[in-house]
């Protein structure tokens, strides 16, 4: 479980900008459609798990390297 909370927040420091991006488009889509769409809002977060995971094993893998 500490492994996952480890991902997610280093998605969420790394990738901020990456973030605020896909957060203005989860915004402007929302526009489109002209309501809140928490579908978008759960993707960010999926998006997020998923960016600090890759980070994390690449950096699992350059550790092993060294």
């Amino acid at each position: 479980m500490e492994k996952h909370a480890d991902r997610f927040f280093e998605g969420l420091m790394y990738l901020g900008g990456g973030m605020a991006i896909v957060g203005g488009w989860v915004v402007l889509v929302g526009k489109m459609a002209e309501e809140f769409s928490w579908p978008g809002v759960a993707g960010v977060f999926v998006a997020q798990y998923l960016f600090g995971w890759l980070y994390q094993s690449t950096k699992e893998k350059k550790e092993k390297e060294v």
